[in-house]
């Protein structure tokens, strides 16, 4: 099956944080629905807006801080923007992260380095 999602998100701008919010919450329902499950991020360029998604999928899902994840991100994907971790929009979802962690809201794992 499946599944398509639009995250509409200008050329050359970072999703917003209730964007990327939305998309990490599609990317939890579906896997967790089939944990088998394939997830393909695309924009246009794969440097700003997937790649801002898949840095905060990795934020959200494990004990990475912003820096960690974005070197995760590069070794994955080298065309990636190289500084998203500093944007502000990775910054704000990461502090609201931090936020939902105190207050048990969420649990990460450790990443399978």
């Amino acid at each position: 099956m499946i599944k398509q999602v639009r995250l509409e998100t200008p050329d050359f701008c970072i999703p917003s944080l209730e964007t990327m919010e939305k998309g990490i919450q599609q990317i939890h329902e579906i896997i967790r629905n089939d944990e088998q499950s394939s997830i393909y991020l695309h924009c246009k360029a794969g440097r700003g807006r997937s790649a801002a998604i898949a840095l905060c999928y990795l934020l959200a899902t494990y004990q990475l801080d912003p820096f960690e994840a974005q070197k995760v991100l590069n070794k994955k994907r080298p065309q990636a923007d190289k500084d998203l971790y500093v944007s502000e929009e990775i910054r704000l979802f990461y502090k609201n992260l931090l936020s939902k962690l105190e207050s048990n809201q969420f649990i990460r794992k450790p990443f399978p380095f």
